[in-house]
């Protein structure tokens, strides 16, 4: 019984050992650098939308609309 669960031991830590560097290789590798780059400016989208529109000849998004 204990060679057994030994045997059971080893089998699952080489899988996780190998598990890990299949997942170390692939972050590190070029195919998914695109996303991760796409990902990493996420943070960052809702910026431009959070800003109050820049109008033309220094009027504010706000007087656009408004009779003169």
């Amino acid at each position: 019984m204990g060679d057994t669960a030994n045997l059971i031991r080893t089998i699952v830590t080489v899988m996780g050992i190998v598990c890990f560097l299949a997942i170390v290789f692939w972050a590190y590798s070029r195919a998914p650098k695109q996303r991760f780059d796409e990902a990493s400016n996420l943070p960052f989208a809702d910026e431009a939308s959070d800003r109050p529109q820049q109008a033309p000849s220094g009027q504010t998004a706000g007087s656009l609309g408004a009779k003169q």
